[in-house]
């Protein structure tokens, strides 16, 4: 099943949920994070990973949004991210 940006963005917090759907939620997206991570370059434990530049580093610390965006992740990617971050 396909989430829309707005699925992920208009999620209840955390402190809201049932430990059921906190549990559910966070098992859907464990294995998605893997794999954009995997995508994304930015695992080092997988093959084909490219450190983060200075340049980078910076943009990551300041807006990871941003630096998202630059690594070629959708608005879509960047609220499933959004949404995992949250959780963890």
């Amino acid at each position: 099943m396909e989430y829309t940006k707005e699925y992920w963005e208009n999620r209840p917090d955390v402190y809201e949920m049932t430990y059921s759907s906190f549990y559910d939620e966070y098992m859907y997206l464990l294995p998605i994070m893997e794999k954009k991570e995997a995508q994304g370059h930015l695992d080092p434990h997988k093959n084909g990973y490219v450190a983060m530049s200075e340049q980078e580093e910076a943009l990551h610390e300041k807006d990871w949004r941003a630096f998202s965006r630059l690594r070629g992740y959708s608005e879509y990617d960047i609220a499933e991210y959004g949404r995992w971050h949250k959780l963890t």
